[in-house]
């Protein structure tokens, strides 16, 4: 007959860690989405500077990683919805075209 006491650290092995995880998960639910952070700035403002203040601990959980990305959106938006920047240009350059080189649209000058 098989001793009772060798079977139960057995069991302790495997239901610690299962309680450890439990502990450990998220209880308020689902992470917040990247809309509901662009449709709420002050939350966002909030929570990003939490987030950027202790990266370490935050900085990759799910509502840290939406966050992020809705402020990267709403923040400057796409580089695409930007108007052109318009430098100056540099001088002694002005006028000059240099033969083969590509313009900014990669399209090279002849």
């Amino acid at each position: 007959m098989r001793d009772q006491s060798a079977v139960r650290p057995g069991l302790w092995f495997a239901a610690v860690p299962l309680i450890v995880a439990a502990g450990c998960s998220s209880a308020s639910g689902p992470a917040r989405t990247v809309s509901y952070f662009q449709a709420h700035p002050k939350e966002r403002e909030a929570l990003y500077k939490r987030c950027a203040d202790d990266p370490g601990t935050l900085g990759k959980s799910a509502e840290c990683v939406n966050v992020s990305q809705a402020e990267a959106i709403e923040g400057i938006g796409s580089f695409r919805n930007l108007p052109p920047m318009h430098f100056p240009p540099v001088p002694g350059t002005k006028g000059k075209v240099h033969a083969g080189v590509p313009d900014r649209n990669g399209v090279p000058s002849r």
